[in-house]
């Protein structure tokens, strides 16, 4: 599957667009754009793939995607009706070049985002600017400088963000001809439909139509982490959403989550969270 082309518009007059979107699901659109985008998913976890890197994303969580680097944010199918929103922002990297010879302080901003194709994830501490993006969506069609203020402040606040990861980086499209992420999406599919129960290599390997060898390399080699790292994710995603939302016991959410046994889910929830289940549950 190539990458689309998909040139988000920019209002003339403006240095940005923004946009926002309540749905049932976010369709798997593998694709680029020649602005940089920056995602903002309030309600409703996902999964994204930007470059070749592929992970989950939670509610206020910000992903920024830079110019032409291939990415998709998706879900494996519809939840209840409108359960997803999430705004965007698209720019032209050529307005964070141009900044700092206009305004000096701003060379911080150049430094942070060095790249025009990076890929970034902010993982934590994005409530105030969550709230700067849906004012600026609120006020985008009337106080023009007002929202160029609130944007610059925006930036600012994920420069102070650091909770931030580097996903990846392009270097040139033609790097994504071979990547083969109609079969990524399959397995991902596969492992997000099936990780409650015991999963066999042989399964996954029979249904990418590769030996397990080669599916654990074209795995490890695309994503960054093994299989088996995917699933324990995906897993304790899950049971960090019955902690917060049900009252069902640790052992009964171990056991629905693909976990034979209340110890190893115990040593798998601190080795993804820093804090055992029963911590989690106090906190959240």
């Amino acid at each position: 599957m190539k990458a689309q082309i998909i040139d988000e518009h920019i209002p003339l007059n403006h240095s940005f667009a923004v946009f926002h979107k309540i749905c049932d699901e976010y369709p798997f659109v593998w694709h680029y754009h020649p602005s940089c985008e920056i995602f903002f998913p309030i309600r409703g976890k996902g999964k994204y793939i930007v470059g070749t890197r592929l992970g989950t994303f939670n509610e206020e969580e910000i992903i920024f995607a830079g110019e032409s680097l291939p990415h998709v944010f998706y879900t494996t199918g519809p939840n209840k009706k409108n359960s997803y929103e999430f705004y965007k922002i698209h720019f032209q990297y050529s307005l964070i070049e141009k900044l700092p010879s206009v305004f000096p302080e701003a060379a911080i901003i150049r430094k942070m985002i060095s790249s025009p194709s990076l890929g970034l994830i902010y993982q934590k501490n994005n409530h105030k600017t969550i709230k700067k993006v849906k004012k600026i969506y609120t006020n985008f069609s009337r106080n023009s400088l007002y929202n160029i203020a609130i944007f610059l402040e925006l930036l600012y606040d994920l420069i102070e963000n650091h909770s931030v990861q580097n996903l990846s980086e392009l270097s040139s499209l033609s790097n994504y001809s071979s990547f083969d992420v109609e079969r990524l999406k399959k397995i991902c599919n596969f492992l997000d439909k099936n990780f409650h129960r015991q999963i066999r290599l042989t399964e996954v390997a029979n249904l990418a139509a590769m030996s397990i060898s080669n599916l654990c390399a074209f795995f490890k080699k695309t994503t960054n982490i093994s299989i088996i790292d995917y699933v324990n994710r995906l897993r304790i995603e899950q049971a960090c959403h019955m902690l917060r939302e049900t009252n069902d016991s640790i052992s009964s959410i171990a056991l629905s989550c693909g976990y034979k046994g209340t110890s190893h889910f115990n040593r798998q929830f601190i080795k993804y969270k820093n804090l055992s289940p029963k911590e989690f549950k106090r906190k959240f």
